[in-house]
């Protein structure tokens, strides 16, 4: 898949991005249908990849520039954690939200909610009940497997949070494997997972009916904001290495794509418009009907719509979610070493870029690059920002948690000390760097300071 009507500034190299057929790559696809490359002089090629191994492999060898990321792998590749991975950086959020929690339908119907399915948090502690019963233990020939996209995914560690909110531990008291998007409906179907994590349309799909008249075999447990309404969720990463060498073409690139994701959010026509270019094969390849629920703009948790484009600043690239993730991927045993988190979130996530394309498209842009999270339960009013406050969406948790990106630390303690009674994931956790080790390397800073001034 190509676009071939480049202007003359666009002739050279071609800028090669992949991308996995999910529902939230749609500003790329809008990118190309509405000649917004070649607008700003850019001969870009797109190529769809089977699964985000593929997608890491030919970001590592040279063979894609950029790529539609999880947010998760852009990190784990700076931080060296795959032994095939070349540094990348992102000035770009291509949204917030897209992903579903689904269960089996006879398990759902264990845990009381295969027909009106009960809050995250309530489910969670469902399914931990469940696993603690003696008879249920007995009874069980196998752990009950859920799967998740790749290990270093936005997917697994929502998986393992609600996991743990409900006092399991994801990686002692159940299995957990990986398979891509494309192919989670068919393994529940076929009893292979008991349940999984995955971007749209494929939870949509996995709660659909396989013959007219059928139960569905999927059950909807939770969509990606209900689980944390203001997360980030795939990146527009490109190889460090290209971002030095063509700061021009990566400006531009930027841009379009940020024109893309106002022009989704724009209005319920255009997400519509955008489901029928994404129904066909060479982007998605699944019916329109399958793919329109997630483009829905109509409020399905927390008074915001599953997937949003460019609504509550969701194309900034927040370093505190690049804290977060590196947060996560400490608690569950992804990164074996104490580090600096600020360090390698500042070197994976470049805001300038982004602020300079804003002000090209007379946009509003936060002045600040870290936020503390699970503080506002409705949209809030940002003041730190030019040329005048903006619109922030709700950031909660499921599990009533906060986030402070300058107390490392203290979040991580949260889940190693405290009352199980109270807190079923007070315990639950991988971690392997002491909690020494990394306080050493990662300042606590007042929450006083002059930064979080305009926080309730």
């Amino acid at each position: 898949m190509s676009n071939n009507t480049a202007t003359d500034s666009g002739t050279g190299q071609p800028i090669r991005l992949g991308f996995v057929g999910l529902t939230d790559c749609a500003p790329l696809a809008v990118a190309e249908h509405l000649d917004l490359f070649a607008r700003h002089g850019l001969n870009v090629e797109i190529s769809r990849e089977p699964s985000w191994a593929n997608v890491r492999d030919k970001l590592a060898l040279g063979l894609l520039d950029g790529a539609h990321l999880l947010a998760p792998m852009l990190l784990a590749a700076n931080l060296r954690l795959d032994r095939l991975s070349e540094p990348l950086c992102s000035s770009l959020s291509l949204g917030l939200g897209g992903n579903a929690i689904v269960m089996a339908r006879p398990l759902a119907k264990q845990l009381d909610a295969s027909s009106e399915s009960p809050a995250p948090l309530e489910s969670a502690h469902r399914l931990g009940e469940l696993l603690r019963d003696p008879s249920e233990q007995t009874n069980r020939r196998r752990k009950l497997r859920f799967a998740a996209v790749h290990p270093y995914s936005t997917h697994y560690y929502e998986l393992c949070s609600w996991l743990a909110a409900g006092g399991i531990d994801p990686i002692k008291d159940v299995e957990v494997v990986y398979y891509p998007p494309q192919l989670m409906p068919q393994r529940l179907r076929d009893g292979v997972i008991d349940g999984f994590c995955v971007g749209e349309p494929w939870g949509t799909i996995a709660c659909q009916p396989v013959v007219e008249g059928d139960q569905p075999p999927g059950v909807l447990i939770a969509t990606g904001p209900m689980l944390w309404a203001n997360k980030s969720e795939k990146m527009l990463a490109v190889s460090e290495q290209w971002a030095e060498c063509n700061p021009d073409q990566h400006l531009a690139l930027i841009t379009a794509l940020m024109e893309a994701g106002m022009w989704l959010d724009a209005s319920e026509e255009n997400r519509r418009t955008a489901a029928i270019w994404l129904a066909d094969p060479r982007w998605i390849g699944q019916p329109m009907n399958l793919l329109l629920p997630g483009l829905s703009g109509d409020e399905n948790a927390n008074g915001i719509p599953w997937l949003r484009f460019s609504r509550d600043n969701a194309q900034f690239p927040w370093r505190s979610h690049a804290v977060f993730y590196l947060a996560q991927m400490l608690r569950w045993g992804h990164i074996n070493r104490a580090i600096d988190l600020r360090v390698i979130a500042e070197r994976s996530y470049r805001p300038a870029l982004f602020r300079h394309a804003a002000q090209t498209l007379d946009m509003g842009t936060p002045t600040i690059d870290y936020l503390p999270e699970g503080l506002h339960q409705h949209h809030w009013t940002l003041s730190p920002a030019t040329p005048g406050p903006l619109i922030q969406g709700p950031d909660v948790f499921f599990d009533q948690s906060t986030f402070n990106p300058f107390d490392i630390t203290g979040y991580l303690s949260s889940f190693v000390e405290g009352d199980r009674t109270n807190s079923p994931a007070t315990g639950i956790n991988h971690l392997i760097p002491t909690l020494e080790h990394l306080t050493l390397l990662n300042s606590t800073i007042d929450s006083n300071m002059t930064e979080l001034e305009y926080l309730p």
